[in-house]
């Protein structure tokens, strides 16, 4: 769901009716942003697969983005997104998880076209995303472009007994950047002391 406010608190009820628009799908949001034209991208997750939605600034689903408004992203694991960006060119990048459960999952990093279909140029496997480990546990949370096109991904990788923050980039074009820490990838540890 998103909704829309007027200044002053009350929904705005110019936004698809009654200031609340829905997927009619079981779905779950966890990022949004909006686009220069004013088309509202909101991404997470629908039945254990990654999902965009994308809304015109009225509120009704874009039916322009992948056919019907919605694109989901069906890979073997699972995957949730947590962070999204949009590029200049208007290319929608999703950061977030895939693996088998919570305790192991990896880093994710999805690139859609502005059409909502997958970026088939982004990524080694043609199908728009790249994915690495740190640990089993895994956790990606945030994404940032860079002027020159890279994407920064950051949030946490552990195990049961301790807990780092994970950095990576990515190049424009969706592999590991090796000029970042020699392979892309960086953690780094966070002590916790007693106050």
């Amino acid at each position: 769901e998103v909704a829309r406010f007027n200044v002053n608190g009350t929904p705005d009820n110019t936004f698809d009716g009654d200031g609340l628009a829905q997927v009619p799908s079981r779905a779950q949001a966890n990022a949004l942003a909006i686009q220069t034209d004013g088309k509202i991208v909101v991404a997470g997750r629908s039945s254990g697969d990654a999902a965009l939605a994308r809304f015109n600034s009225n509120g009704s689903l874009d039916t322009t983005f992948d056919g019907d408004g919605i694109a989901i992203l069906v890979l073997p694991d699972n995957q949730e997104i947590f962070d999204i960006a949009i590029q200049p060119d208007g290319k929608i990048i999703g950061g977030g998880n895939t693996g088998l459960s919570t305790f192991v999952q990896d880093f994710m990093v999805v690139r859609f076209n502005g059409n909502g279909t997958p970026d088939a140029s982004f990524g080694p496997s043609g199908i728009g995303v790249i994915q690495t480990s740190f640990n089993p546990g895994d956790s990606l949370r945030s994404i940032a472009l860079q002027t020159d096109g890279k994407i920064v991904a950051g949030g946490y990788t552990g195990d049961f007994n301790a807990t780092d923050f994970a950095l990576m980039r990515i190049t424009a074009t969706g592999s590991l950047d090796t000029t970042f820490d020699t392979d892309g990838k960086l953690t780094t540890s966070i002590r916790q002391t007693d106050l």
